[in-house]
This record gives structure tokens, C-alpha cells and sequence, in this order.
């Protein structure tokens, strides 16, 4: 039996973080894959189950297939030592201890099935973007290309949803037939005024992300869809928000996508900490509903729900923002488990102001969000 002084999926996590740092191309898909495999307690009886199954799912070369054993047997040696220092450092400093924790398997069915709790558990204590991180982030360019491929769709999907309305024009357009006859009627000239017509191109997008410590996992996934949609849709405004608000358009328009998350862990102080979804609601409606919100724009919420705040902020925040928008989307990444409600305050405060409500958490489920009716 695998005993640690850490939950298992913070030790997964941390253990993926470590194998990205040997250039293992693994971003959150790998990181759920492997969490998910391990809801079978027999894996979690033997020591080299757990590691047959980790290799499975976090390999993707013979190269890294050859070197996982040694990574492997490295990264435990340094979590003991890690743990023995801790616990030495606690007798010297005669701190009470902790709480006892549920067991792992526990912790991890839990997790998988959204099972109610008076606390959230801490889910991934490391992750691949942190605040205070000094680890530098390894996008993978492969699904980076497809999240900015199937973002595209649904950027186009948008489009056609605005491309039933027309503006006149004195440039080059469509011919505005009825309206050209119209012009013409009184006219005894020879030469025909034609009236011209394009589509309307000023819809807006705004993304509202959560980033506190029970999105972790999905973190860093959310930036590179935000980041693709930015670089795709000129017209589009981004917000993170844990305990607060934060405006990051200017941070995430850099060239790349490394560039853009050092530009936004420095500015975003309160990376994976709580949840205050009423209060940064409130203070996107208070602060920036009138330069953002109107009847053209579409608001996409990337959030699990979970929240610490007042309920009540939530719904009044919810209320003016589908008031003044065009369409909430709202993308839940535990919504790909099939026996997910939304049950949490957060979503049941904000539901009666839902437009679509769609998963969100890999390439897979933008598909999803390609075929859904935007």
C-alpha cells in the first residue's frame, strides 16, 4: 500500500509537473487521464501497479517510455525527503498536528464523483501555472494548434449567428436590390444609384475565467483557449478572477503564449486561492459593463461553480450581465462527469441566467462547443 503524507492527486499532479520540467509534452487532459485511472483501489495496493499505470498514460515516446523509471524512482526519493524534512521541522517547532485526512482513494472518488463536502479539496497543490511559480511553462504546440483551430469554428459559428443583419454601405457590398429600386423611382436618370449592403462585423466577446485552487487542473487549458480566442477575434475582452478581478486583454495579446502567462501570473496575485464569483462579478457589472456589455455581445463564463461569496451577489451580478448581453455561455469542466448537477451555490445562484451551459475542460469538449447552437 502507497502511503504519503500528501493527498494522491497533489502527489499526480506535482508528479506531472516534474516529468514536464524532462520535457514531457503533458498538459491537463494527461493530468485527468491519470487521476481518473486511478479510481481503482487494486492499482493503489501496489507499488509497481501505481507506477505500470502512470507510465501508461503520461508516456507518449519509447524515449520517454525509457526514461520513467529513473524519473520515477527520482521524484519519490525526493518526496520523501521533502516529507522527512517537513516532519522533522515539526517536532523542532512543536506544532499541533493537522487534522487526519480522509484516505487517498477517498479523496480521489470524491473528486470524480463531485461528492458534497464543508471544504474543497485541494486538488493540485502544484500545478503547471502558478502565481508565485518560477518554473517555466512548456505549451503543448500540437494541441495548442488544435484548441486554435477549433476555436476558430466556433468564432465562425459566431459570426454566422451576426451575418443576418445587414448595414448599409457606400463601399464595395451585396446590392440592396429593393432598396436601389426605391432610390431610383423619381429618377429620370439614365445611370442607376445602387444601394450596397455588408454584414454587420461588430459583435464582441467577453471571457470571464476562473482561476481559483479547484480550477487548477484546468487552469492552464482555459488560458490557451482564451489566449486563441484573443489572437482570432480581435474584438474579444478577458478577465481572470479568484478572490478578485482582473482586466488581462493587454497581458495575453503577447507573441506567445509563455510570454502571455509570465505577463499574467505577475499581475494575477491571487492565482489558486478562493473563490469570490459574486464579488468579481459585481465588479466586472460596476467597472467595465459599460464599456463591454451590450445587445451584440456574447459573454462566456469559464467556472465550476464552487464558491465562498454570498450566493445572492451572484444572482444580481448574473441578472444585469444577461440583462445587457446577447447570450451567457457558461463552460463547466465537471460537467464531463455524466452524473454532474448543479448543485453548488455558485451554479444554482447563477443558473436562471444561463443561455448554454456546455463542458469545458479538453480539446474534445470544444468540438462540443463547435456543434452546440451558438
Amino acid at each position: 500500500m502507497i502511503h504519503r503524507s500528501l493527498n494522491i492527486p497533489d502527489l499526480i499532479v506535482t508528479f506531472c509537473r516534474y516529468l514536464r520540467q524532462h520535457d514531457y509534452q503533458l498538459g491537463a487532459t494527461e493530468e485527468r487521464d491519470a487521476l481518473l485511472s486511478l479510481a481503482d483501489k487494486d492499482i493503489l495496493r501496489s507499488e509497481e501497479r501505481f507506477a505500470l499505470c502512470l507510465k501508461s498514460q503520461l508516456c507518449k515516446s519509447r524515449r520517454q517510455i525509457t526514461q520513467f523509471n529513473l524519473l520515477y524512482d527520482q521524484f519519490w526519493k525526493e518526496m520523501d525527503r521533502a516529507t522527512d524534512s517537513k516532519i522533522k521541522d515539526r517536532e523542532e517547532e512543536k506544532q499541533e498536528q493537522a487534522p487526519r485526512r480522509p484516505p487517498p482513494i477517498q479523496e480521489i472518488k470524491d473528486w470524480l464523483y463531485n461528492n458534497e463536502s464543508n471544504d474543497t479539496y485541494e486538488l493540485a497543490q502544484e500545478s503547471a501555472i502558478s502565481a508565485k511559480g518560477t518554473n517555466k511553462v512548456h505549451p503543448d504546440e500540437t494541441e495548442l494548434k488544435e484548441v486554435f483551430y477549433l476555436v476558430n469554428q466556433v468564432i465562425q459559428k459566431i459570426a454566422n449567428r451576426r451575418s443576418r443583419r445587414y448595414e448599409y454601405t457606400n463601399k464595395r457590398g451585396t446590392i440592396d436590390i429593393r432598396k436601389s429600386i426605391r432610390k431610383n423611382l423619381l429618377s429620370n436618370d439614365e445611370i442607376i444609384n445602387l444601394s450596397r449592403k455588408v454584414k454587420k462585423k461588430n459583435i464582441k466577446v467577453v471571457l470571464l475565467c476562473d482561476v481559483s485552487k479547484s480550477m487548477d487542473l484546468y487552469s492552464r487549458f482555459f488560458i490557451q483557449f482564451m489566449y486563441a480566442f484573443k489572437k482570432l477575434m480581435h474584438q474579444s475582452e478577458l478577465f481572470v478572477f479568484s478572490t478578485r478581478l482582473y482586466h488581462i486583454t493587454e497581458e495575453i495579446s503577447a507573441d506567445t503564449l509563455s510570454k502571455s502567462l509570465e505577463q499574467i501570473t505577475k499581475k494575477v496575485d491571487d492565482w489558486a486561492s478562493g473563490t469570490r464569483i459574486g464579488e468579481s462579478l459585481d465588479h466586472f457589472v460596476k467597472d467595465y459593463s459599460h464599456r463591454y456589455l451590450s445587445s451584440k455581445t456574447v459573454i462566456f463564463m469559464l467556472s465550476d461553480g464552487w464558491d465562498t461569496g454570498d450566493p445572492e451577489l451572484i444572482s444580481e451580478s448574473m441578472a444585469s450581465i444577461h440583462k445587457r448581453a446577447m447570450k451567457v455561455i457558461w463552460l463547466n469542466p465537471l460537467m464531463q462527469n455524466p452524473e454532474w448537477k448543479p448543485e453548488v451555490l455558485g451554479m444554482s445562484a447563477a443558473m436562471p441566467y444561463i443561455d448554454l451551459l456546455l463542458p469545458l475542460h479538453n480539446v474534445d469538449s470544444i468540438r462540443g462547443l463547435v456543434r452546440a447552437k451558438l
